[in-house]
């Protein structure tokens, strides 16, 4: 579970490293912690900025923007699927399994590969 946790940071880490101040989309609001380190951890923020999906299921599911939730469930980039335990106020938590697959349509193509094989 570790592994899965450190995993998904460095996943997290990698994407919001590369992107661009001044980009459109891109908001410079400091994170409010400062623990993070990366001011686009902002954009994980579903109570303060308007999530852009399917990038923002690549957020990192324990960024303390609410109450975790076990009856919620987040994307994960490391099984390339939907898992309960989510925070409300995050990008990467939604209500529900079916509207966390839709929004994060990330495993569509390889699902059709496994189709073809």
């Amino acid at each position: 579970m570790c592994s899965l946790n450190l995993m998904q940071g460095f996943i997290f880490l990698v994407i919001t490293s590369t992107v661009s101040p001044g980009r459109f989309g891109n908001r410079n609001v400091s994170s409010t912690s400062g623990r993070h380190g990366n001011r686009n951890v902002s954009r994980c923020d579903a109570l303060h900025s308007l999530c852009h999906y399917p990038y923002e299921c690549l957020c990192f599911y324990r960024l303390k923007f609410g109450p975790m939730s076990s009856t919620w469930y987040h994307y994960s980039s490391f099984t390339d699927d939907c898992i309960p335990g989510a925070e409300r106020f995050n990008c990467n938590g939604f209500p529900t399994k079916t509207e966390c697959q839709r929004r994060c349509n990330f495993s569509r193509p390889s699902q059709r590969r496994k189709k073809l094989n």
